[in-house]
């Protein structure tokens, strides 16, 4: 949800910033697998360039790679609620670290300057 009802400000990735996907391969089972046709939504460029920064942000700062792009959601002013998939326990340990982790401003700037939401993330 967001603020004054902008839908632009909703995003939605399935998972796909978790790393687990690569353009040549999808887990079987995985979302993707099972729902073929919302892989051209984020099998883009731009977005496996976003999941590249992302996995190289979680290895200078050994936090997950899907606990920072939640902790970084959760900065966003503009978002009024977070809304989590869970099918595993795992899954809302993860959103609760997000909320409970130290987010330096440094990292929410540099990780606006990604293009997240652009290209039709939302």
């Amino acid at each position: 949800m967001c603020r004054g009802g902008d839908r632009r400000c909703l995003l939605w990735f399935a998972g796909f910033l978790s790393g687990k996907y690569e353009r040549s391969s999808i887990p079987k089972g995985s979302r993707f697998d099972v729902i073929p046709g919302h892989a051209d939504i984020y099998f883009t460029d731009q977005k496996f360039a976003i999941v590249e920064r992302l996995r190289q942000k979680s290895a200078e700062t050994g936090h997950s790679m899907v606990r920072l792009a939640m902790g970084w959601v959760l900065q966003k002013q503009d978002i009024t609620s977070v809304l989590v998939g869970a099918s595993q326990l795992g899954h809302l340990g993860n959103g609760i670290e997000a909320l409970e982790m130290d987010f330096p401003d440094e990292w929410v700037r540099e990780m606006d300057g990604w293009g997240v939401g652009d290209e039709g993330s939302d």
